[in-house]
């Protein structure tokens, strides 16, 4: 299976350990800790193209009496699914590239105003070059490992048919299936305590908490 690639070689990746290590990216030193774009040492291609995967398909057919009247017949496949777009469009919708700010109720502006009500966020230019890039350090992140393996399914089915007096047959069949580095996503950074207060959300991030410890001007909320 081939990936898709971006054309401008956008793509970002994350790090636990080296969240953990105040480790910034060469690239665009000024975003979060163990976030890493294409480029730097830890990220040098976005995806390994997998180019050797192995489809076999095997199905076989036996008249165990040799008389015609009953059959054996069983097959089994290895099958390779086609990622959907959305994974990788994320390759281009994380800071500094895009930024997702929400606004709602009272905060909403209008079209040609998006921003009068709540001026602190209207997005900063870019600075001289591509590493001294504004990048906000409260937004969403949605980032995918650079070892994917792509989804496969293997198939497998046994029927066996008897010709019984006259016009009957009788078939009996056994199907199954499994499916194999199925991808999903979920929130790394998730604010555990339901029922506390919304305030108080930032503060209850796991991705936040260690970074208070940092010699850094750049808080990591990665959520």
């Amino acid at each position: 299976m081939l990936y898709a690639t971006d054309y401008f070689e956008r793509g970002t990746t994350f790090s636990m350990t080296d969240f953990l290590a105040g480790k910034h990216s060469t690239v665009y030193p000024n975003g979060p800790a163990g976030m890493y774009y294409y480029g730097d040492p830890a990220f040098p291609r976005p995806y390994q193209q997998q180019v050797g995967n192995f489809s076999p398909r095997l199905g076989f057919v036996v008249n165990p009496h040799g008389d015609g009247r009953d059959t054996i017949r069983a097959g089994i496949g290895i099958l390779y699914n086609t990622p959907e777009a959305w994974f990788f469009q994320r390759l281009a919708s994380n800071p500094p590239v895009v930024n997702e700010i929400d606004l709602t109720g009272t905060q909403n502006g209008t079209f040609s105003k998006p921003w009068r009500t709540i001026p602190a966020a209207i997005p900063s230019p870019a600075g001289t070059g591509a590493k001294e890039r504004n990048i906000p350090t409260s937004t969403l992140w949605v980032v995918l490992p650079p070892n994917m393996k792509p989804t496969n399914i293997t198939q497998w089915n046994v029927t066996y048919q008897k010709q019984l007096k006259g016009d009957w047959m009788a078939s009996a069949s056994y199907i199954g299936n499994k499916t194999s580095h199925l991808w999903l996503g979920y929130d790394m950074n998730a604010a555990p305590g339901g029922g506390i207060p919304i305030s108080d959300i930032i503060d209850r991030r796991p991705l936040y908490r260690p970074a208070r410890g940092w010699a850094s001007s750049q808080p990591a909320d990665c959520g």
